[in-house]
């Protein structure tokens, strides 16, 4: 029996956000793909969902750049020679 208590039955989006973040926002946050945002949000348009109703919050910018590998030295392995000997490059 699907009531208004069943743990079943889907819970409505609340539109009505009195100054706090939208649940777009919380949902990136969470890691939830934009597409199920979208969904949820009963949006036929990505753009509206992720111009709209999602924010950058503090710290994400950080987050992704500290994120990024270290490009500024080579690898510690040494390349490998294109043949099938094994050997590494600079070596005969």
């Amino acid at each position: 029996m699907h009531g208004p208590q069943s743990s079943r039955a889907p819970r409505p989006v609340n539109r009505d956000f009195s100054g706090n973040l939208p649940p777009v926002s919380l949902l990136a946050a969470s890691g939830v793909h934009p597409r199920v945002a979208q969904s949820l949000m009963r949006h036929s348009d990505i753009n509206l969902t992720m111009s709209r109703y999602s924010h950058v919050l503090i710290g994400q910018e950080s987050e992704a750049v500290a994120a990024l590998p270290d490009l500024s030295e080579p690898p510690p392995q040494a390349a490998k020679a294109t043949g099938t000997d094994h050997a590494t490059a600079g070596t005969v």
